[in-house]
């Protein structure tokens, strides 16, 4: 068994994986895992966390739920020095957090104090956010509210997705994690207090995804926006109708600022088709989309596909 202080990992995907990774390659103590209960232990579009503990012969723990007293008596038994967290599913109470001896962190994808809460990635993008990032901070009662241990930005590319997002956080997320490590291990790091005047916080529930349709009579900046925070096979894509087909959304970009309104053209009209896809009148301006007919990033050649679906110049999309 590894010496050092006792750590704990509560998590569940790819980062907790990758920062799980680091720390037994440092060496150090993992005494248990705690996981999502849905990880199969298979891998997917996120690494399971179950498999890599059960590959390296660590405790693997999968409650449906965390916060029921048996849970709270198992932390407080183990006693872990160190308690850390990566996107884990539920909020973490204070029984839990109070077991931690030394320190209870956890890594939150979104520049803190904005974005706390649900569905960071989905809301910057929405909000048009020119720059993101990943924050490692301690656990209070609050939701992501505890002083910053550390943080990293990064910009936000118009070419960016949810899911390119995501997986740009988790990188730079694995990345933080393994700069503020040896600070955090020595209790040597310099707390920040976030400050409350700057806080976003929203709800589960802030953003319904079944409400997926694009509204092409919202402004080209705006309908952009929506569509890029929409993108995220294999879950979702914001999706359209044409002559009672639903077609997807797998890729977009802004055309001329002055399409739509240059033209006159009615919001959804099809102003072109291309092998890049078809350009789309807004209330102003134009999007290019890339259309599929199924949640995948497997696409035919947009000009067979427009084809298919009998999508040309002056078609109109719902």
């Amino acid at each position: 068994m590894a010496e050092g202080p006792k750590i704990a990992v509560i998590g569940n995907g790819t980062i907790a994986v990758e920062c799980c990774a680091h720390l037994l390659g440092l060496g150090e103590n993992v005494a248990f895992i705690v996981g999502d209960h849905k990880d199969d232990g298979r891998d997917g579009w996120q690494k399971s966390l179950a498999k890599f503990a059960r590959g390296h012969d660590i405790p693997f723990h999968q409650p449906e739920g965390i916060n029921e007293q048996k849970w709270y008596d198992f932390f407080a038994k183990e006693a872990p020095d160190f308690l850390l967290s990566f996107q884990y599913r539920f909020i973490i109470r204070r029984q839990i957090i109070g077991s931690a001896r030394k320190l209870a962190a956890n890594l939150h994808f979104a520049p803190l104090p904005r974005y706390r809460g649900m569905y960071p990635i989905a809301w910057a993008l929405l909000n048009g956010e020119k720059e993101f990032g990943v924050t490692i901070h301690e656990i209070d009662p609050g939701v992501d509210s505890g002083d910053i241990i550390a943080q990293k930005l990064f910009s936000v590319e118009e070419s960016d997705t949810a899911r390119t997002l995501y997986f740009k956080a988790v990188e730079k997320g694995a990345e933080l994690f393994r700069e503020a490590w040896p600070s955090m291990r020595g209790m040597s790091f310099r707390r920040t207090q976030q400050d409350p005047a700057k806080a976003l916080y929203n709800p589960k529930g802030s953003i319904d995804f079944s409400r997926n349709r694009m509204d092409w009579s919202l402004p080209a900046e705006k309908a952009f926006n929506f569509a890029r925070a929409f993108i995220f096979v294999p879950f979702q894509l914001p999706t359209m109708m044409h002559e009672g087909n639903e077609l997807k959304i797998v890729r977009v970009r802004k055309a001329d600022a002055k399409g739509g309104s240059r033209t006159g053209a009615k919001p959804g009209t099809v102003l072109a088709v291309s092998d890049e896809g078809a350009e789309v009148a807004c209330g102003s301006g134009s999007l290019v989309v890339a259309l599929t007919d199924e949640v995948s990033e497997q696409v035919l050649p947009q000009c067979e596909f427009m084809k298919k679906y009998g999508i040309r110049k002056g078609a109109s999309l719902g």
